[in-house]
């Protein structure tokens, strides 16, 4: 029994195979009458998710009463819920980090954030496409059909001259971004399933403004960004994993893996503050974003860019959010964590040493 009566079984493989693990959650009827932030039933499926991989856990079923007051308080349900859907994100993080760990097994690399440059004068046309990582890795996902879509020598989201027009080229682009695969969707999330920005006319121009799909997570770029992007180049030579064009290998992260976050998760993504568009990566907002700013720090809040974006990870989960790890490990982090601390787990070679008490 661990982690506030939840109850760990291991199971011994059949026929020769593996153990594995499943978690029995006993009556939690007076948990969900606790607040959001403190009750046992979020730190039960939080041990959850952190464990899922150590305790090589295959399955969870709840044994007796969710709630104390099914019918009156409506609040004992929202908390229930809202625990399962930190553990359903958590799965969702965990197949993410999973399929990059796959991505580089196959190609040596982990993917850019971005394949392409963006508007600078030194990149061509062709080299300007704003392909995110997400969709790189959409084999890996098992996600071949929706990945076949794309044309990658067209290019998808290329920016054209004049004007940076941002625009998928072909009718089979315009249905790949109009897709929304669930497991780029955290449960909890928000936001609206289409882009609505109203900042950028070319989305209007090329009828994309509703067909345009946003997802709820972004890949880690490192600890530059709005709030301190004088410390470097925070698009092509940030000090994570993930940024513009260069592809990471695995021996560059010498903080190791178990402790460099890859992925984490954002809200508001239809918006113009906190766009996430997840076919399209742009500096800290679609899928490329940084710990430059706190934790929970909510879209248009200090320190922006002059348009207005922070770069901030962020989720409507109670006082934290997951973040995916490069040893396919998923952390539910406290907003409240130092920030140097959560700074030092988006590098990937800074030999921080970390201290979660700080």
């Amino acid at each position: 029994m661990v982690a506030g009566c939840v109850w760990l079984a291991h199971v011994a493989g059949a026929m020769g195979a593996d153990p594995f693990s499943v978690i029995l959650l006993p009556d939690t009827q007076h948990y969900t009458e606790m607040s959001p932030v403190d009750n046992i039933y979020s730190i039960q499926t939080t041990w959850i998710v952190n464990n899922v991989e150590a305790e090589d856990i295959k399955f969870v079923t709840h044994l007796g009463d969710i709630v104390e007051d099914r019918n009156t308080d409506p609040s004992q349900w929202a908390i229930a819920r809202e625990a399962a859907r930190r553990m359903q994100c958590g799965n969702n993080m965990k197949q993410i980090v999973l399929a990059l760990a796959s991505y580089e097994n196959a190609f040596g690399v982990y993917p850019p954030s971005r394949i392409g440059c963006d508007g600078k004068s030194s990149c061509t046309v062709p080299q300007r496409a704003g392909t995110s990582t997400f969709v790189l890795i959409l084999p890996q996902m098992d996600q071949q059909p929706l990945y076949s879509l794309f044309d990658f020598d067209v290019g998808i989201w290329v920016t054209t001259q004049p004007g940076y027009s941002w625009l998928a080229a072909t009718t089979s682009h315009r249905k790949a971004i109009s897709e929304r695969p669930e497991v780029y969707v955290c449960p909890s999330d928000e936001s609206a399933p289409f882009s609505q920005r109203t900042d950028e006319p070319h989305l209007n121009r090329h009828n994309l403004t509703n067909a345009a799909a946003t997802g709820s997570y972004a890949t880690v770029a490192g600890s530059l960004g709005a709030a301190n992007r004088s410390g470097g180049d925070y698009k092509y030579d940030n000090n994570g994993v993930f940024y513009y064009r260069t592809p990471t290998k695995l021996g560059d992260i010498t903080d190791g893996t178990s402790k460099t976050m890859f992925v984490g998760e954002v809200v508001e993504s239809h918006t113009s503050l906190s766009s996430n568009i997840w076919t399209k990566a742009v500096r800290e907002k679609d899928c490329h974003r940084s710990t430059s700013n706190p934790l929970n720090t909510w879209p248009g809040e200090p320190d922006t860019l002059g348009d207005g974006c922070n770069g901030a990870f962020a989720s409507r989960h109670p006082a934290g959010a997951n973040f995916g790890f490069g040893d396919g490990h998923v952390e539910f982090l406290e907003e409240n964590i130092s920030l140097f601390v959560y700074r030092a787990l988006s590098t990937r070679s800074n030999d921080e040493i970390i201290d979660y008490s700080e």
